[in-house]
């Protein structure tokens, strides 16, 4: 990242490691409830239209049974299949929350990601659960502020896809209760994985299915970092392959 302190991610590992949901102010609580609400309410909306189902077909052939519930399906799939198909039913009209600067709708990725990771963990407090969730509600977008927002898009990269996964690694990081070293592991994992192609925006289903992609990221990647598998470091700011040296040109930074 050109001209950046070479620390953001460490930096912002630290953050994340020394919050608790105690730290949240009311207002944020507050917000934090109306989109897990919003999320939930999308993903329950769309969950059976036609593209919902042909998603849920092709990827349970390949994916079963699991412990994680398959939203408005009255059936249990696989963490990972839960967050791919939730994410995508909560992006299966593209009317759920947006963040115009961050370029991301970071309910699709962040509250399938940390919901699937509390169930495959036995569940967890309440509070507990909107801390986690307000961790990944920050750093998604402001991933995505740092790098130009919806700059990539111009590049043909599409925006959540690319911001998502951080997203998602935070809330499902701290679903798992991991320290700073654990959520630099988590975001490198699935920081790996970022970018969708923006040509799904014509004649395709898939495009809905990016999020749905960038939470199963997230989560993937911080159930590594949880079994002590180390990503990337640095991953957002690193000189050669990092977030912002591979999706951004010269002067493309955001503040």
């Amino acid at each position: 990242m050109t001209g950046a302190p070479p620390d953001i991610t460490p930096r912002l590992c630290r953050f994340l490691a020394d919050r608790t949901h105690d730290d949240l102010p009311p207002e944020i609580v507050d917000r934090t409830r109306h989109l897990l609400l919003d999320g939930l309410a999308c993903g329950l909306v769309a969950a059976r239209l036609p593209w919902s189902e042909l998603a849920v077909e092709g990827t349970l052939a390949v994916d079963g049974a699991g412990s994680a519930t398959l939203w408005g399906w009255n059936r249990k799939v696989t963490p990972m299949s839960a967050a791919l198909l939730n994410g995508t039913f909560v992006q299966g009209f593209e009317l759920d929350d947006f963040h115009p600067h961050g370029a991301l709708h970071s309910a699709s990725v962040v509250v399938p990601a940390a919901i699937a990771a509390a169930e495959s963990r036995g569940g967890m407090r309440f509070d507990e659960f909107l801390g986690a969730l307000a961790l990944g509600f920050e750093v998604g977008p402001r991933v995505g502020i740092a790098l130009g927002g919806a700059k990539v898009t111009i590049k043909g990269w599409h925006s959540g896809a690319v911001f998502g996964p951080f997203a998602a690694a935070t809330a499902a990081g701290a679903v798992f209760g991991l320290d700073a070293a654990g959520y630099e592991s988590a975001l490198g994992n699935a920081g790996t994985r970022a970018g969708a192609l923006m040509a799904a925006q014509y004649k395709s289903m898939v495009k809905r299915m990016h999020h749905g992609m960038a939470a199963q990221a997230g989560l993937h990647g911080a159930a590594l970092a949880a079994a002590g598998f180390v990503g990337i470091e640095n991953v957002i700011e690193h000189p050669y392959g990092g977030l912002a040296s591979t999706m951004l040109a010269e002067g493309d930074v955001g503040d």
